[in-house]
């Protein structure tokens, strides 16, 4: 019997683990169940993996009045304009900002991912499909790469880039994944399996 309870107690999550997976500036408790290293899959981690992120805990995003989802971005004196209404979650990379952010409309959700500079909004990124509700789920981050699920089972990995990339629009982002047209891109996003959406 006791050994029975053991085996479903969860692992001991190193440092380096905990750091990558927990809900920075929130505690683990938002995510309603504690999390264990094999729910890492594909993610190897070991004690001198450095993570380059932090989560900004100060952030506050303002709803703005209109049709689609807008929003004000604010951290301190600075602010932003953004898509989406709901904060999910907001990170620094050096001295830039990864903002993720939702509409907060049954069946007709959507996800967005804002690069915000000191100075402006670098790039966007949102995964949106036509009758569906979507719900954030954070499963780890690793350097500049963040792992989460959103509709169904697909997961996703969103890779911040340093400097941005050629990118030819309407082509190379899995499907239910839009950008606003341009020449090049700072965040990729990938998904596995291809959605269905």
């Amino acid at each position: 019997m006791q050994q029975r309870a053991k085996q479903h107690q969860p692992e001991p999550v190193s440092e380096a683990t905990y750091r990558a997976v927990r809900w920075q500036g929130l505690p683990l408790v938002r995510a309603r169940r504690s999390v264990c290293p094999s729910e890492l899959s594909g993610w190897s981690m070991s004690s001198s993996d450095v993570v380059s992120s932090r989560a900004i805990s100060d952030m506050r995003i303002e709803p703005q009045p209109g049709e689609m989802p807008k929003a004000v971005a604010r951290l301190g004196d600075k602010t932003w304009h953004v898509d989406g209404a709901v904060l999910e979650g907001a990170w620094s990379f050096a001295d830039e900002y990864l903002l993720a952010t939702t509409d907060g409309i049954p069946y007709e959700d959507g996800l967005h991912f804002s690069l915000l500079s000191p100075d402006r909004v670098e790039d966007t990124v949102s995964l949106i499909a036509a009758y569906a509700t979507g719900s954030f789920r954070l499963h780890g981050i690793l350097d500049r790469d963040i792992a989460f699920s959103f509709f169904g089972e697909t997961q996703w990995t969103l890779r911040v880039l340093e400097a941005p990339v050629m990118h030819v629009p309407f082509f190379g982002d899995p499907r239910g994944v839009s950008r606003p047209w341009a020449l090049t891109k700072r965040l990729v996003v990938e998904a596995s399996p291809a959605p269905g959406v």
